[in-house]
Formats: C-alpha cells, sequence, structure tokens
C-alpha cells in the first residue's frame, strides 16, 4: 500500500473488504506475511482473478495490517475502537511484529474496568504477552476483582485460573 498514483498504477492485488477497495502488491504482501505467502503460492481461484474478497474484517483495520506490511508506522493508528480488532487480524494474517506492537498498546490501556475483557481477547488472539501482563495485573489487584464495585467479580476458577496463569509465566524463569 505505497502511497501515490504510480505506485497503484503497478499494485498487482486488489482486496475487497466491506466494499471498500484496497490495492497492494504481491513481493510486498508474499515476503512479510506467512498468511499471504501461502496464500499467494496456492492454486487457488483469487490468486488466478488479482482479487481477494477478505471476510470478517473492517476496512480500517485491513489499511493498518497492510500499512505495517508495507514498513509503516501505526502505532499513531492504534485506537480503543481499533486496536482490538487489529491484535485479531494480526494473529489471523499471521503477522507477528504487527501483533507484538498491538499487545503492547493494549497493555498501556489495560485498567480493572477492562482486564477481564482484554484477558479474554489475549486468549482468543494467542497473545501471551499480553495474557501474561493482564494475569499480573489481576494479581495485583486482586482485591478489585474479587470484591463487590464497579467491576464484576471473579469466580473462584477464575481467579485460579489467573494465579496459575502468572505461576506458569514465572515458574520457566525461576527454574535453574
Amino acid at each position: 500500500m505505497l502511497e501515490g498514483e504510480a505506485a497503484l498504477q503497478y499494485a498487482d492485488l486488489t482486496f475487497k473488504v466491506e466494499g471498500d477497495t484496497i490495492r497492494a502488491h504481491k513481493i510486498i504482501l508474499h515476503e512479510r506475511s506467512e498468511y499471504f505467502e501461502r496464500m499467494l503460492r496456492a492454486k487457488m481461484r483469487e490468486r488466478q482473478s488479482n482479487e481477494l474478497v477478505i471476510e470478517e474484517c473492517r476496512p480500517a483495520v485491513f489499511r493498518i495490517v497492510i500499512r505495517f506490511l508495507y514498513g509503516g508506522e501505526v502505532r499513531e493508528l492504534l485506537t480503543q475502537d481499533t486496536a482490538q480488532d487489529v491484535l485479531m487480524a494480526a494473529e489471523r494474517f499471521q503477522v507477528a511484529q504487527l501483533k507484538e506492537t498491538v499487545e503492547a498498546y493494549l497493555s498501556r490501556q489495560l485498567d480493572a474496568s477492562n482486564a477481564r475483557q482484554m484477558r479474554e481477547l489475549a486468549q482468543r488472539a494467542n497473545a501471551a504477552r499480553l495474557e501474561r501482563v493482564c494475569a499480573h495485573f489481576e494479581l495485583r489487584n486482586l482485591s478489585q476483582f474479587v470484591g463487590d464495585g464497579d467491576v464484576p467479580a471473579m469466580t473462584e476458577s477464575e481467579c485460579l485460573a489467573v494465579v496459575a496463569r502468572l505461576f506458569d509465566a514465572v515458574a520457566p524463569a525461576a527454574q535453574p
């Protein structure tokens, strides 16, 4: 997703994302994402037509993924509205460095009101670093999660799961 008319002139792949058209270059995607590499090597109808439909992804989110693959800085594009979807897209399209960038962003947004949701997101996205951060946060602030208040209380099994995840995260470092 290089900017400018000349760059678009040589784009050889078109994505259709919820009605939006996003143009890109196969070589860039092939080199920077295992997902796109496999897709472009496979003998799929989409490969022959040079047009791919991307489902279950908002155009704004997919543009962030593509921009990142082109080496663009995306931190300024991450918002509370897009970051969680970008994390899931980074997992889906196998863009590990983008996933790490988003995990760091979401870690800084963590608070008592969103910790449970963030932990569940981390589990769905296989985001181990974010899950560890959530486990540490929940353990440090356990009293907020088991008592009354604005935050829904954790069940006993959820509390034990947090402690177990934290133990798993720190146990390998403690072994000689």
